[in-house]
């Protein structure tokens, strides 16, 4: 009882009043709040003065009338004090472009999971920690609760609305309950399914060899789980059996937490659907992104026989399910529909991640119906609809038609966006040009590609119908082949029909991906070959100027002898001569140039490049050069199931700032994208196998092990006070830099790193806006400290590298 009056002391004269409504649990009911223009959203750099300072350890302990900045409107920014109202929520519209402030004193040091939720991060005592934007609720840290005084910088999420609680912990190993990827269990398919669940380690220690044993009915199966670092949280997979004989409805399934020695840290019994294949239901996979667990939904055609049908990819709006997307649909007796999930509800709009998740749902679903390959079709609603845009501007020869319901073309045209400063400065054109491949507008002539519909509501008041009309008029201009329907009175979602709407399917139905022997002419766009490269037998292999946009234009004569080619940016071409329908020998009349091939040769392509300002017959160019399977851009680094390695062999405040920001990015990826990251020291990685995944290095060429097993060759070295590209050299502690290399010997595989040439520069690379759809980062970007509030000012280099990943053939823009 003492300790407990000795608390409410030291809380009543504290900022945060804090009040306890159950046993183990403190909810923040007081705090203070502040508008101060703080920027996240999609933006590539952050505005977060405060921020500055709690990183760099000089941040004033805020208290009511203390004035601390400038609001957006450039008044004084002000500390004011807000009290918690329904549900426990702090809300405020000066959340809107601010921040929550809450303190909590302790009697000991103790681990405590903090439960928040309606921010974008927070800092605990310093730290980072990811938050939980878009307050679904379900966002949980366990964190070192110190003695006396900890502090809590809450910056603002989607809404204007934040809330948040501590919690005693009940077990060094904890189930999170409301976050789970789960399957349906299939009647006719006995065996196990896929899941995945979120663990958290409480501890204070790093753990290994734990278990989950997973029980349905009279069957149990375990699954050996990855290590999980201390204050962590990971998402692992585990194997859920399906027992033969099952009926339709739901089964209960337990799940325990083991120990290496068969202690029990936590378990958990939920129920799951168990469903006929013949119903929508839910299907899981190994995503090859991060080797996660995701789940897609499906809505099998009516036919008995599922082979030989249409294949209709559908993806869905903000916040919608895939599971509800694949549910509004009426069963085709044609086709089969598959909704992926974007790696979340909101995701990253169907762009990075959330592309990527589209592609592996796609092949999913290909091999599961066995479907034809020319009866591939794409639609979606509101963001599903700028998927719509996106993908079948992306990828025009894999969909026979398209059909953008409700839909946007332009994420950063349509989505609020905050401006940071300078934005019309030539730094800013180097980050606008890595934004290229979404630019949908700049690819708008591959629709020509396939049949496009256009479905909007004359009255959306969410999604204008301005933006369908834009578009009817860019397809006015070249396509031969679109319909477009405006629904009277139609708002943004007036029922399944605003998908689910009978003209589509009867116009999918008309159409069928041409085979490449029938392909007589090709108009392709791209800016990214790393991302789009191919349109049937022609692949743009290399550009001149990267992330600029590329095209080709493509005519194979009348006699099938001569192919004549007109190309812009392009400095390497390849030509799958196997699949042209062409004859030999063969004349190639490329931008005026005349070429011949007496005959096929062995291989599938046939490759061109400039040498010299002229085209001239080449090899394949070789895996240590840039090219479809892997092209930069520094966000192109996290895939092909990434492991983040942290430096040790640093300082003590240099290791533990790798080891922060790489739990960030971690929790970061994991909040957004459904996703689970492993997380090792670099003395992990000197001594284990990481054949075939990506690599993120955090922390530089002093601290980090990895460095010099994976960098010994790049021509951008950074350490202690020094960054050196090429042949320039700048210095400073105060320097960070983001940058994307290959993994040597590898065609596909990349090196991301973060590091900073000392504690200042690693603490200014702590935002992970690289996470964020619509933000767009080149191949390298070196900035210093002063990011957070001077934006593109305080960038010192950005750009490319060249088609020999070289600073040389590089384009750069110096400050």
């Amino acid at each position: 009882m003492k300790i407990k009056v000795l608390l409410i002391i030291l809380l009543a004269a504290a900022p945060g009043i804090i009040e306890s409504q159950s046993p183990g649990v403190t909810t923040f009911t007081e705090g203070l709040i502040i508008q101060n223009g703080v920027i996240y959203g999609r933006n590539n750099f952050v505005n977060d003065p405060q921020a500055v300072d709690i990183i760099n350890e000089r941040f004033k302990r805020p208290s009511a009338g203390l004035i601390s900045g400038r609001t957006p409107s450039g008044e004084d920014a002000v500390w004011t004090r807000i009290t918690a109202g329904e549900k426990g929520y702090f809300r405020s519209e000066k959340l809107r472009g601010g921040a929550l402030y809450i303190e909590y004193n302790s009697p000991v040091e103790k681990v405590m999971l903090l439960k928040s939720s309606g921010h974008t991060m927070v800092f605990v005592n310093g730290e980072p920690r990811e938050g939980d934007h878009y307050d679904f609720n379900f966002s949980m840290h366990a964190v070192l609760i110190k003695k006396g005084l900890n502090q809590f910088y809450f910056t603002n999420g989607r809404y204007t609305r934040i809330k948040a609680s501590l919690e005693e912990v009940s077990s060094e190993i904890i189930i999170k309950k409301k976050d789970l990827t789960l399957p349906d269990l299939v009647i006719e398919e006995p065996g196990f399914k896929w899941a995945g669940v979120t663990l958290i380690n409480a501890g204070k220690k790093n753990v290994q060899g734990l278990k989950i044993r997973c029980t349905v009915r009279d069957n149990t199966m375990t699954t050996e789980l990855p290590h999980i670092e201390m204050f962590t949280s990971r998402r692992v997979n585990f194997m859920i059996p399906v027992p033969e004989g099952m009926e339709a409805g739901e089964e209960d399934v337990m799940i325990e937490i083991l120990s290496e020695a068969g202690k029990i840290y936590d378990s958990y019994v939920f129920s799951i659907k168990s469903k006929p294949f013949a119903l929508n239901h839910d299907r899981t996979f190994i995503s090859n992104i991060d080797g996660s667990v995701q789940y897609y939904s499906v809505t099998p055609g009516t036919k008995p026989v599922k082979k030989d049908q249409a294949l209709i990819l559908s993806v869905h709006g903000a916040g919608v399910q895939a599971r509800n997307q694949a549910w509004t649909y009426e069963p085709k007796d044609w086709g089969h529909i598959i909704a992926p999930t974007n790696r979340g509800p909101f995701g990253f709009a169907w762009e990075d991640w959330g592309r990527l998740d589209a592609l592996e749902v796609l092949d999913q679903g290909k091999k599961l119906f066995e479907t034809r390959n020319d009866l591939t079709f794409l639609t979606g609603h509101s963001m599903g609809g700028h998927g719509t845009w996106y993908l079948g501007a992306t990828y025009p020869d894999m969909f026979a038609a398209i059909a953008p319901c409700a839909g946007y073309p332009d994420l950063l045209n349509y989505a609020t966006r905050q401006a940071g400063k300078n934005e019309n400065g030539e730094m800013v054109q180097m980050f606008i040009r890595a934004g290229n491949p979404s630019r949908t507008l700049k690819l708008a002539r591959n629709y020509a590609h396939h049949g496009v519909f256009v479905y909007h509501g004359d009255a959306d008041p969410t999604v204008s119908v301005e933006q369908a009309r834009r578009m009817k008029k860019v397809l006015g201009d070249f396509h031969p082949d679109f319909t477009y329907y405006e629904y009277p009175g139609g708002t943004h979602w007036y029922g399944d029909i605003s998908m689910d709407w009978p003209p589509i399917f009867d116009y999918f139905k008309l159409h069928s991906i041409p085979s490449s022997h029938e392909v007589r002419k090709i108009e392709f766009y791209t800016a990214n070959p790393g991302v789009s490269a191919y349109s049937h037998w022609a692949t743009i292999y290399q550009q001149i100027k990267p992330f600029k946009i590329s095209s080709i234009e493509a005519l194979i004569g009348k006699d099938s002898s001569e192919v004549i080619l007109h190309t812009d940016n392009i400095l390497t071409l390849g030509l799958r001569l196997t699949d042209m329908g062409i004859i030999f020998p063969l004349t190639i009349t490329i931008d005026g140039q005349k070429l011949i091939i007496e005959q096929a040769g062995k291989g599938k392509y046939h490759y061109l490049k400039i040498n010299n300002g002229q085209w001239v017959h080449a090899s394949k160019p070789g895996i240590d050069e840039k090219g479809p399977e892997r092209y930069g851009g520094f966000k192109d680094a996290f895939r092909n199931n990434m492991v983040f390695v942290y430096g040790t062999k640093g300082s003590r405040e240099e290791n533990r700032w790798n080891y922060l920001k790489a739990r960030f990015d971690a929790e970061t990826f994991s909040y957004r994208g459904n996703g689970s990251v492993e997380i090792i020291t670099d003395r992990q990685f000197r001594d284990g196998n990481f054949q075939g995944r990506n690599i993120i290095i955090y922390g530089n060429a002093d601290n980090n092990l990895a460095w010099d097993i994976l960098l010994a060759e790049s021509p951008v070295s950074i350490s202690n006070n020094k960054l050196v590209i090429g042949d320039r050299t700048i210095t400073g502690d105060d320097i960070a830099c983001y940058f994307i290399r290959p993994v040597e010997g590898s065609e596909k595989n990349s090196v991301g790193i973060v590091a900073g040439t000392g504690i200042k520069g690693m603490r200014a690379a702590y935002p992970n806006q690289y996470f964020i759809a619509g933000s767009s980062f080149p191949d390298l970007t070196i900035f210093r400290m002063p990011v957070a509030n001077e934006g593109y000012e305080a960038v010192e280099c950005a750009g490319f590298f060249g088609y020999d990943w070289s600073v040389k053939t590089g384009d750069f823009k110096w400050k």
